[in-house]
């Protein structure tokens, strides 16, 4: 919990916070592409792996002129001549409408042993980029993985409980008062611990996002 503390006092999400945290389970190594970013800068989630000897690439949608940068769309088909053996999505498939085209070009970049790291918000406010169309479940992904030869290799859903997730929605507007807010994050989190004496399921019930990783089979 200390770690989600210093998160928010960072003024992150409780979203992107959560995020950050997970991905310091994971290993990263060898060509490895992050969707959705266009350099390492403070907002890159390869900050948060473990990395070793990694070669980073970015993509986007747009034109953006820099090393190890290709331009890539989601919902289109790109026939891009590269391999990945690790490729981060972060907070990015929830703004895409045909999502089985989204994971058709993803396995297409991947490497035989390539895996995919998604995390999308649950409990999360409607935020645009340009548009915000989906809240998926792991039941979703889970599903869609099978349909398209994806194997899941971990699974998490990553909150504390309802109190912490209510907050999570109006943190934009809380977070005006920082650092107060972290009052409020102290609180909702103590109310979720003593939901979890009588209801033990309560995080996966109630998740501010989801993480999976899928593999080629």
């Amino acid at each position: 919990m200390l770690k989600i503390f210093q998160k928010i006092l960072q003024r992150k999400s409780p979203c992107r916070a959560l995020q950050e945290i997970e991905c310091e389970n994971f290993d990263l190594h060898g060509k490895c592409l992050e969707i959705g970013n266009d350099q390492i800068n403070k907002k890159s989630f390869f900050n948060f792996f473990q990395m070793n000897d990694v070669n980073p690439y970015f993509s986007d949608t747009y034109n953006f002129k820099e090393k190890n940068y290709i331009k890539f769309d989601l919902e289109k088909k790109n026939n891009l001549k590269f391999n990945f053996e690790n490729i981060l999505i972060f907070n990015v498939l929830e703004h895409v409408f045909d999502i089985d085209n989204a994971i058709i070009e993803l396995k297409e970049l991947l490497d035989n042993e390539g895996k995919i790291y998604i995390s999308t918000p649950f409990i999360y406010r409607y935020h645009e980029a340009p548009n915000d169309y989906n809240r998926y479940t792991l039941n979703y992904f889970e599903k869609i993985s099978k349909k398209h030869n994806l194997e899941v290799v971990y699974k998490n859903t990553l909150g504390t409980g309802p109190f912490f997730a209510a907050y999570s929605i109006v943190h934009g507007l809380i977070n005006k008062i920082y650092p107060l807010n972290i009052v409020f994050v102290a609180m909702t989190i103590f109310l979720d611990w003593i939901t979890k004496l009588i209801s033990k399921d309560i995080k996966n019930v109630y998740p501010i996002s989801i993480f999976i990783v899928l593999k080629k089979k």
